[in-house]
């Protein structure tokens, strides 16, 4: 593997680590894996070390849900399972030290709300029990895309999809970083609020006509 020249790859890579210390810390995930970089042609690819062709269920769009959901998780293909099961994929393309392409996925299969002693044991004896009743018909998938090349009017620089609806493009203000995913994540899925995340910040890329639109911003 060739040395790691990108700076903000390294950030990158430092605050993840960080945050995934954190959610271990206050007993918010069960495992996870580290991120991996790949130097090729002037450009550094960030995603979870264990990624391999079982990724590839991620643009199936005749695959239901739970079992994109079941295939991800029995192949380890992601990079935070939560206490509550959900899963978190995060992957980015750097050019010159510029992210051109990110990706951040989040799953989650299960009615309830979080809590401590719920999930206890593994996936495969979840579904056997009583507790299968929680699982939701259409799990929740939220997907946060960010592309700097993308040029056609009806979709967004940076965008977040729900549930794969293939037409489905809400813009965002600018790109998601992966701290501020997570943090989303656990103000609006476990209503977490006293856990401080560290985020970072990139420039403004919705359009013009997007912000008189419905869109996703923050300050």
């Amino acid at each position: 593997m060739k040395k790691m020249t990108s700076t903000l790859a390294k950030n990158i890579i430092k605050n993840y680590k960080s945050i995934i210390d954190r959610l271990y810390k206050n007993g918010l995930i069960l495992r996870h894996n580290e991120l991996s970089y790949k130097n090729e042609n002037n450009e550094c690819k960030l995603e979870y070390y264990t990624k391999n062709e079982h990724s590839n269920v991620l643009y199936d769009s005749s695959i239901r849900s739970i079992d994109l959901y079941d295939s991800l998780f029995k192949h380890d293909q992601f990079n935070i399972e939560f206490k509550d099961g959900s899963l978190l994929l995060f992957q980015c393309l750097i050019s010159k030290d510029v992210i051109i392409k990110q990706r951040i996925i989040f799953i989650k299969p299960f009615l309830n709300d979080y809590n401590d002693d719920m999930y206890d044991d593994s996936w495969e004896s979840y579904q056997n029990t009583d507790n299968a009743s929680n699982l939701l018909n259409f799990p929740l998938i939220i997907r946060a895309d960010y592309n700097s090349d993308e040029f056609k009017s009806d979709h967004p620089v940076s965008h977040l999809t729900l549930s794969n609806i293939a037409n489905c493009r809400i813009p965002v203000v600018a790109n998601i970083s992966f701290g501020r995913f997570v943090e989303f994540i656990l103000h609006q899925i476990f209503n977490i609020y006293d856990i401080k995340i560290e985020k970072s910040e990139y420039s403004k890329s919705i359009r013009d006509n997007e912000e008189k639109m419905i869109h996703v911003s923050w300050k």
